[in-house]
């Protein structure tokens, strides 16, 4: 069994996202991956997408516990008050993408130092309805909700992301 196989947990005081490109063991992306560097996510969207892929990994691998780990870093990085909520409204994202498609979210765990920095194809397409809904752009986040529903128009998944997005994020500056 390799490192990459085993779940691990974090284990600072305050997790800490490792994704520059200079920074700790990498590996080569994959022909449909992007690297995080070049996406220029802001501090939102970085936290949505560890506590998204900690969710997906619950699923795949109940054992890993994933949720717990979120729950740390949201707590780490919104308070102990807040945790809960937030992470109450990732779930109801996660879930609401999984009712949504026929095939499984493809998703690189956040534990894993050498895949966190790269994004599938699935979690691209997550960050980029993520920064359309903040800048207001409702039918390209409607656009990409269906490429992510596998070509079904998913209200559910619009609605949860909408409700995550008002509950914790700060309005985008430069939305009309």
């Amino acid at each position: 069994m390799s490192h990459h196989d085993r779940p691990r947990a974090q284990g600072s005081a305050r997790p800490q996202f490792a994704y520059q490109r200079a920074h700790g063991p990498s590996r080569v992306g994959r022909p449909d991956e992007v690297h995080l560097d070049d996406l220029g996510l802001e501090r939102f969207e970085r936290l949505s997408l560890a506590l998204l892929r900690w969710h997906f990994q619950n699923f795949a691998q109940p054992d890993s516990h994933g949720w717990l780990m979120a729950m740390r870093i949201a707590a780490a990085h919104v308070g102990s008050r807040q945790a809960g909520v937030l992470c109450y409204d990732i779930v109801t994202v996660v879930q609401s993408l999984r009712m949504a498609r026929k095939t499984p979210v493809t998703f690189n765990p956040e534990d894993c130092a050498c895949c966190r920095i790269w994004l599938t194809p699935d979690e691209r397409r997550l960050v980029a309805l993520l920064k359309a809904l903040r800048k207001g752009q409702q039918g390209q986040a409607q656009v990409i909700a269906q490429v992510l529903c596998d070509g079904v128009p998913d209200a559910p998944l619009l609605a949860s992301m909408q409700v995550l997005l008002s509950h914790h994020a700060q309005p985008d500056p430069l939305s009309h």
